[in-house]
């Protein structure tokens, strides 16, 4: 069985009209948040983004957030 020691994970999700960004980590042998943003963009419509270079924006927005603490 494998077992990790620091064992982290990241999330994206991309939303109808936001991006949200996600990590967690173990602590004391519980799952613990350890960043979150939540950043709104234009949305997309019958499959397709409105403005990609907004989502693009709301994506390295949200990860430079969560990645600084």
């Amino acid at each position: 069985m494998f077992r990790a020691k620091n064992l982290s994970a990241s999330v994206l999700d991309i939303g109808s009209s936001k991006v949200t960004a996600l990590c967690g980590g173990k602590n004391n042998g519980r799952l613990a948040i350890l960043g979150q943003c939540t950043v709104p963009y234009s949305g997309f419509m019958d499959g397709e983004f409105l403005d990609e270079a907004d989502l693009a924006f709301a994506v390295q927005k949200a990860i430079s957030s969560v990645e600084a603490g």
